[in-house]
């Protein structure tokens, strides 16, 4: 929980700091961009932090992944060449 929270603030806060120390916006779009990155940063890796921080997630992912339409082919073509 801990790194999540940590994760969040540190995506999250940059873009607001940036807006009250710059309220009529005269600041280069190459500053604010970084920050928009920044603030989706937190949603894109969440679920790489959740696999590798619980169990439980990990597991479900592997399932996933292993029951996958993309993996079920792959295996086929493996263990039957002339498909």
């Amino acid at each position: 929980m801990t790194i999540m929270f940590s994760l969040f603030v540190v995506s999250h806060f940059p873009m607001p700091i940036a807006i009250t120390a710059d309220p009529s916006w005269r600041l280069s779009h190459w500053i604010y961009l970084p920050l928009l990155v920044i603030n989706w940063f937190s949603s894109s890796v969440s679920w790489i932090v959740y696999t590798i921080t619980h169990t439980g997630f990990r597991t479900a992912i592997l399932k996933r992944i292993k029951y996958s339409p993309v993996v079920q082919l792959r295996e086929e073509t493996t263990h039957n060449p002339e498909r």
